[in-house]
Parts: C-alpha cells; sequence; structure tokens
C-alpha cells in the first residue's frame, strides 16, 4: 500500500514538473 502511493506521489510530481515545462515554452514563446 505504502509503495502504491509513493509511485502516485512520483507520478504527481513528474506531472506537475511536466506542466511546469509546458506553461514556461509558452511563455517564452509568447515573448518571442
Amino acid at each position: 500500500m505504502t509503495i502504491t502511493l509513493t509511485k502516485q506521489n512520483q507520478w504527481l510530481d513528474s506531472l506537475k514538473f511536466l506542466v511546469k515545462c509546458i506553461e514556461e515554452s509558452m511563455r517564452i514563446s509568447d515573448e518571442a
């Protein structure tokens, strides 16, 4: 049970990281 929870947290973290990267790239293309 703890292992699945940890995997879920890692997945959420990587998802947030991905969203952050996309937002930054969109912001850069807006400035360009």
